[in-house]
């Protein structure tokens, strides 16, 4: 009964936390937070506080590491509040073992009375499963978690869990090359688009994600539709980044370069900065320019990772930029772009927490978890 009320009690937090914030007084919340600390003298409720503080520098401040400072207080390890989880996942700024992430996913979707987040940390799950070279089991555990989410009541939907299963759809259809997959995704988000009833932000994160697929499927001139469409909407630097690839992709060569070096680096974080090396590359290997091979060797041999696919995928393209000079024959340059054209692009932070104070995406649920629901191992 005690949990009951403490679940409660964090949805009402979350809610005070919205009109904080959509109040233009958002500074004041975290002294809000302090009157609450002792309303419950329960290690659960304190977690609970200690995740709406976290949660407050990262949403409200864009501050990463106090966010991590603030949720590193709770007992990971013995924490079952899978709002406190989500957050770990997404600021933890050292690299997990593959073993520790899933057992905190695995913990996650255990504990959630959220389909979106079963079905959110399901996917992830077989993405992490995908990093390590086990590819099969990796699409078997995305292609179960979409299946499940599609058997499920109409109630127990959402706008954000709609936005997850198109976002799972991709990424599926992206592992294993299929088109109607690709397609799926795409009617997925487009009806999300159509119902008018997000911010311009999610419009915009919509239109990036369509821009995406197209982007996937080679149709180069509407992918670049939706991108400068989502820069209207609200102007970030991923998108500018997939747009460069677009142009590239499409012959401007001059525009996709003059849309790289417009990016302001400092605002992407580190899996974006890998995106945008690879950027760099593609680039690279369409201009065959000695500037354009010399900036994009620099930024891959910054780009950070610890997953064996980007490590693998980044050597590679270090080793054949060194090897390919200015001017180069045409049929070589060319096997190596279709080689980074083909190249699966995967943001670390994808399935991020499952939470928006912009209401970019609203994800109110009927509370109900199917008991019977088991994914494979």
């Amino acid at each position: 009964m005690l949990l009951m009320d403490i679940l409660a009690m964090a949805d009402l937090v979350d809610l005070l936390h919205q009109c904080y914030f959509r109040n233009n007084i958002s500074e004041k919340y975290p002294e809000a937070l302090s009157f609450l600390e002792n309303s419950i003298s329960d290690l659960r409720w304190n977690n609970v506080i200690l995740y709406q503080r976290a949660l407050w520098y990262l949403t409200d401040k864009n501050d990463r590491n106090n966010a991590y400072r603030e949720i590193s207080k709770i007992d990971i390890e013995s924490c079952d509040y899978p709002e406190a989880l989500t957050l770990y996942l997404d600021v933890v700024p050292e690299e997990i073992s593959f073993t520790d992430k899933q057992q905190i996913i695995d913990r996650i979707i255990q504990n959630t009375t959220k389909e979106s987040y079963i079905l959110q940390y399901t996917t992830l799950r077989g993405v992490t499963f995908y990093l390590i070279g086990e590819v099969d089991k990796g699409c078997e555990i995305i292609e179960f978690a979409i299946n499940h989410y599609k058997e499920v009541a109409e109630s127990s939907r959402s706008g954000y869990g709609d936005f997850i299963l198109a976002q799972a759809i991709t990424t599926l259809g992206e592992f294993r090359n299929k088109k109607e997959l690709i397609n799926e995704a795409i009617e997925i988000y487009q009806r999300e688009i159509d119902k008018k009833v997000y911010s311009s932000a999610g419009i915009a994160m919509l239109l990036k994600s369509v821009g995406d697929c197209y982007l996937f499927i080679s149709n180069y001139p509407t992918a670049i539709n939706y991108y400068e469409n989502s820069l209207t909407k609200e102007e970030k630097e991923l998108t500018k980044v997939f747009l460069s690839r677009a142009l590239i992709n499409n012959a401007a060569i001059t525009e996709g370069r003059e849309t790289l070096k417009s990016i302001k680096i400092g605002k992407l974080n580190v899996a974006n900065k890998y995106d945008y090396a690879i950027s760099w590359a593609i680039l690279a290997f369409a201009s065959l320019e000695k500037n354009d091979i010399e900036t994009a060797k620099s930024y891959l041999k910054e780009a950070n990772s610890s997953d064996p696919l980007f490590i693998r995928q980044r050597d590679k393209y270090l080793i054949e930029l060194l090897e390919l000079n200015p001017k180069d024959e045409k049929g070589k340059f060319r096997k190596a772009l279709s080689k980074l054209n083909r190249y699966v692009t995967l943001n670390l932070n994808l399935f991020g927490i499952g939470i928006n104070f912009n209401n970019i995406i609203e994800d109110i649920e009927i509370k109900t978890k199917k008991n019977n629901f088991q994914q494979p191992h």
